[in-house]
Order: structure tokens, then sequence, then C-alpha cells
């Protein structure tokens, strides 16, 4: 258990790392989903048409 403990503490401690830096990068913009949603559909069209 402590081979285990140690080989997680750096996963860990690299977890951390990045949720601190991470947060402050954020940028949110409100995007149209109804827009994002037809352009997948009019790139799988074949696909969806194949499997109904």
């Amino acid at each position: 258990m402590q081979n285990a403990a140690q080989r997680m503490q750096p996963l860990i401690e690299d977890l951390l790392a990045y949720s601190r830096t991470s947060t402050a990068e954020r940028k949110f913009e409100k995007i149209n989903l109804q827009k994002i949603i037809e352009e997948v559909k009019e790139e799988l069209k074949e696909e969806l048409r194949h499997k109904q």
C-alpha cells in the first residue's frame, strides 16, 4: 500500500497544479447548441442515413 501511495503522490500533486493553473485561464462564452447539432448532423448524415 505504501508503494501505491508513493506512486499516486506525484499524480495528485500534478492534478492540483493543473487545477490551479487552468481556473485562471478559462473564458466562457455563450454558444448556439442548435447550430453545433446541425453541423454534426451534416457531417454524419451518411452514417445516420445508413443506421436510420
